[in-house]
């Protein structure tokens, strides 16, 4: 099955993980509250690069980590 870009596969998820999350009991301190895991490091970008689209007006803070080699790592949080 090949699935098409720009379907709304990612934002079919995400939007009620972040209604979720806009509307649940905050605390004083940050936590983690969502992990999604992706197969590959195209995908996870994929799904982070739409994720910020879907949370920009929101309090949300997204983040990616994704691995690329043993010897370098990518991290993009913002704060």
């Amino acid at each position: 099955m090949n699935l098409l870009r720009g379907a709304g596969k990612t934002a079919a998820f995400m939007v009620p993980t972040l209604e979720r999350l806009m509307y649940c009991d905050r605390r004083s301190q940050p936590v983690t509250r969502v992990l999604v895991l992706a197969p590959t490091r195209e995908l996870a970008i994929q799904i982070y690069e739409e994720t910020r689209k879907l949370a920009q007006f929101t309090s949300i803070t997204i983040c990616l980590s994704a691995g690329t080699t043993p010897s370098t790592f990518v991290v993009n949080v913002e704060f």
